[in-house]
Parts: structure tokens; sequence; C-alpha cells
């Protein structure tokens, strides 16, 4: 019984902290982005580097340190990868092709605190997000190693601490990532970000009903899981790099009609419109093309130093 009560309290205990942590670059965000021109397209470039040095120098670390030797590590890595992929590939197949069940009712947005308490909408609004999938399989597979993995109370304890110093860039990188390079709101963000809080809690229980009942295959999944969420999460990271911000400036292009364009177009069949140079706002609007390398850069610092004292 006080085995059970004890891990209750640590599942609470990272439950709350993960929750309270992710909060605070909500507002900060919500807040201080709709100010600072460019200050989105950076701090997306930040959650960039932050979740792919999460993913290089924590995650994949951790879970070839918890392996057996004679565990084959890219297959855990590919078989996460490819979960995170195909996933990806069926919400984009199930956007395109939508069920009538789908199309009764508009869910596929937040737009007031009630929404939270709607299965559907939280769902839809999970799958929709590729970050927030691979972050709660991370959440989930954290639990699964404490889980199955700790037996005394004080290492309990501090595994739950180096859990939650370890979860400080992955939850920077998820509300950086869904808030400005997805371009979701404070409802569908704060949605996700209590998936990802509570997925730790429900893995580590999960695994350690497991464990207190000797299920069998509980060790080997306790090993290789956190491979498998490190794979999902270079994917994740990967795919980040090669996707657009919401609300990035490119170019675009206006018609304008000049009097060499009208008199070319009478000697032509019909009127025509030429097209004015890309425009892609003033100087003073757009942020400086070494600011996103620089944010970037700056977080991959961020799990580097933690792996030093991680």
């Amino acid at each position: 019984m006080l085995e059970l009560i004890g891990a209750l309290i640590v599942a609470l205990l990272i439950f709350f902290s993960t929750l309270i942590i992710g909060c605070i670059p909500i507002y900060l965000l919500d807040k201080r982005a709709r100010r600072t021109q460019g200050l989105p397209s950076a701090i997306a470039n930040f959650g960039v580097g932050t979740l792919l040095g999460t993913a290089l120098l924590l995650v994949i670390p951790e879970g070839i340190e918890v392996c057996d030797a004679d565990d084959n590590y890219g297959l855990d890595l590919i078989i996460g990868y490819l979960v995170m992929y195909f996933m990806e590939k069926i919400v984009n197949w199930k956007g395109a092709t939508r069920p009538s069940w789908l199309q009764r009712d508009p869910i596929e947005h937040m737009h007031d605190w009630g929404d939270l308490a709607n299965t559907r909408k939280v769902i839809a609004v999970l799958c929709r997000s590729e970050f927030a999938l691979a972050m709660v399989l991370h959440g989930f597979s954290d639990g699964a190693v404490i889980g199955a993995s700790v037996s005394g109370s004080l290492l309990k304890w501090a595994l739950a601490a180096a859990m939650l110093i370890h979860k400080i860039p992955t939850v920077i990188s998820m509300v950086s990532l869904m808030q400005c390079k997805q371009g979701l709101n404070q409802y569908e963000v704060t949605s996700n970000l209590l998936l990802f809080s509570a997925s730790t809690p429900i893995g580590y229980l999960l695994f350690k009903l497991f464990y207190a009942f000797a299920f069998g295959p509980t060790s080997w999944l306790g090993r290789n899981i956190m491979l498998i969420s490190g794979g999902s999460l270079l994917y994740v990271a990967t795919a980040a790099l090669q996707t657009p911000g919401h609300g990035s400036s490119s170019p675009t292009y206006a018609p304008v009609q000049s009097a060499q364009s009208m008199q070319l177009s009478d000697l032509e069949n019909g009127e025509t419109q030429s097209y004015s140079r890309p425009s892609t706002g003033s100087n003073s609007d757009s942020p400086q093309p070494y600011v996103g390398t620089l944010s970037f850069l700056f977080g991959l610092l961020i799990p580097a130093g933690i792996s030093f004292i991680h």
C-alpha cells in the first residue's frame, strides 16, 4: 500500500510540474508574440533546435544506456521513425477524405476552455499535430522506463527529479513549435500539453503495475521504448526543419497594372496582368536572416548543457 501511495505521489508531482513548466511559455508567447514582429519565427527555430538537441543529446543516448549490449538500437530508432511517418501520412489522408461523422460538426479547432472537455476535439487536435503525437509517445516512454526499472524509494525520487530536468527543453520545444510553427491557439496548445503532462504518469503507473505483478515483457519494453520514442522525436525534428512556420513571410506576387503592361495587352489577345516583384514587407517588419540561425543554435545549447548535468 505504501509503495502504491508513493508511486501515485510521484505521478502527480510529474504531472503538475510538467503542466506548470508548459503553461509559462504559453502565457509569454501569447503576450509577446503579438507585439514583436518576427518573434514567432525566431521562437519556432528555437523550438526546432531544442527538439533536435533533445532527441540526439538526451533521449537517444539515455535509450542506449538503458538497453542491453545485444539489443538492436537501429531497429528501435527505425520503428519510432516509421511510426511517426505513417501516423502523419494517415492524418493527412484522413484530412483529405474525411468521414461523415467528422463532417457533421466542425471539430478541428478549439474556441474556448470548455472545448478541453470535448473528447472528440481533444483527439482531433492531438492527431493534427505531429509534434504533440511524438511528445506524448516520448512522455509515455519516460514513465515506462521509470516504472520498469525503479525499485528503491530513494532511486525513485532521484529519477523523478532527473525526469523533470529532462522535460524542461522538451516542453519548451513542444509549446513553441505548436504555437509559432503550427499556429495552434492557446486552447489547442493547452489541450496537447495536458495530454503530454499525463502521458508520463500514465506510463509510470502502468509499468509499475506490470512490474509489481512480474509481467514478463516489462523489462524488454522499458529498455526499448525509450529508443523508439527517440526515433519518433528525430522524425519530428527533421520534419520541422523542412516545414515553413505558421505565418512565415513567403514571397507573394501582387498583380499590378502599368501603362506599359496595358499597351502590351492591347497588342495581344485579351487583357493581361503583369506581376510586381515579390513583396516580403518592409525591412523593419522582417527579421534579420541570422536571427533564425542563432535561435536554432541557442535551442541546441539547452539540451547540450543539460546532458552534462543530467
